[in-house]
């Protein structure tokens, strides 16, 4: 027991030993001494008054890093970062749309990216938008929103939790 005593002299968390118990267990207490994780991740929330945590700015980053890096094979390496691979640039086009209006004239997309976009919309906007998106994929089209994101009426597809297939669209007689 001193033995153990003397080694946690070294740790700069405070600890207390506590003797064995019925089990032959020695219990050891360690007063926290830095930010839990979640402080360290997240910063108050300012929409609710600092009544919850949201993601910090450096967090959400690390977590487009992330997912940059496992599509990588997608992308080349730029003098400021990262740029889509020219075989990918050709078949993309890039146009803004209005989310509060239905697309017109942009055909149907294989696979729509809306990632963490969707929280920044109020709840009645929210249904409005994914009706849109969903309108806007192709039979077997992808909609994929971030992590904890929602698409009532789009079926989740197994083993990715963010993604989301368009529905069956009904053949309408002439």
């Amino acid at each position: 027991m001193a033995a153990l005593e003397e080694a946690l002299k070294s740790d700069r968390a405070p600890t207390k030993v506590l003797q064995f118990n019925d089990f032959g267990l020695v219990a050891i207490t360690r007063k926290r001494v830095k930010q839990s994780l979640e402080r360290t991740l997240s910063v108050p929330c300012p929409t609710c008054q600092a009544t919850g945590m949201v993601k910090s700015p450096a967090t959400v980053c690390n977590e487009i890093w992330v997912e940059l890096r496992k599509m990588r094979r997608h992308f080349e390496n730029a003098d400021d970062g990262f740029r889509l691979a020219a075989e990918v640039r050709r078949r993309v086009r890039w146009r803004p749309i209005n989310l509060m209006e239905p697309p017109v004239g942009v055909g149907a997309f294989d696979v729509i990216l809306f990632r963490y976009a969707l929280s920044a919309f109020l709840e009645s906007a929210q249904a409005r938008i994914l009706a849109h998106l969903a309108h806007a994929l192709g039979p077997g089209g992808r909609l994929v929103l971030g992590r904890g994101e929602r698409a009532p009426g789009l079926a989740a597809i197994a083993g990715a939790p963010c993604a989301f297939e368009a529905p069956a669209r009904v053949a309408q007689a002439a």
